[in-house]
């Protein structure tokens, strides 16, 4: 549901763009020019590119120590030109790991796989 109200809120942001713009009465076609963009909608943040697509984010939760859900990671794509992803880290090592002593596991246990 929140998509649907996400496609609202960026058909009236386009309507306000194109109003100012001097386009009271856009066609389908000259409001398009005023829709890309990044605004934070009912679903997050939305990011719109240049070609009208809707770049992915995605946002990885975790508990922190106090069992609170918070965000630890965000990963962002621009699709409109095949960019890889970016993940951009919110939280420190300790805050990720909190059940886990604060760091992250060993590469190799001690028993060393035996």
């Amino acid at each position: 549901m929140s998509e649907l109200a996400d496609a609202m809120l960026l058909y009236a942001l386009a309507r306000n763009r194109s109003t100012s713009a001097g386009y009271p009465n856009p066609t389908g076609t000259e409001l398009a020019q005023f829709a890309s963009g990044t605004f934070e909608g009912f679903s997050g943040t939305v990011v719109i590119n240049e070609n009208l697509t809707r770049d992915p984010v995605f946002l990885i939760y975790g508990l922190d120590a106090n069992d609170q859900q918070t965000v630890l990671m965000k990963i962002t794509e621009n699709v409109a030109d095949n960019s890889t992803a970016l993940l951009e880290v919110l939280q420190p090592q300790s805050v990720i790991w909190a059940t886990h002593g604060g760091s992250p596991p060993l590469n190799r246990p001690k028993c060393d796989f035996d």
